[in-house]
């Protein structure tokens, strides 16, 4: 199994429990694993062969930006919904996408120079 990783997406969002997080946007970067076969596209040098990795980032970011939320499980429970459906979507026999592993980190407002950040790092297939 093949890997398409994209690194650090940087999202602003309203996230968070409690009030003074609900006051103004938080940034929220994530990461994502697609587990998938990269063989034929490597050959064939097709879009069609592969994940549109320029797509996904761009459609997560509109997606997250224009929502809130209370918790980063939330968030990265719809990143992975999200692209699983674009991929149940198409019209291949097979799917490409095996398996997506989202994490979303978020650097904790309460925690000011005691903790750098934290994240939730689900898988679904």
């Amino acid at each position: 199994m093949d890997l398409i990783k994209i690194n650090k997406l940087k999202i602003n969002t309203i996230i968070g429990v409690n009030q003074n997080e609900k006051q103004k946007k938080q940034q929220l970067v994530i990461d994502v694993i697609i587990h998938t076969q990269t063989k034929k596209a490597a050959q064939t040098e097709n879009l069609n062969d592969t994940i549109d990795y320029a797509a996904i980032p761009k459609e997560i970011k509109q997606k997250i930006e224009n929502n809130q939320y209370n918790l980063i499980e939330t968030v990265a429970e719809e990143c992975a919904q999200l692209i699983l459906l674009r991929d149940s979507k198409s019209k291949r026999a097979i799917p490409k996408i095996k398996k997506v592993e989202i994490i979303v980190t978020k650097k904790p407002m309460d925690f000011k120079n005691q903790l750098e950040s934290v994240s939730v790092h689900i898988v679904r297939k």
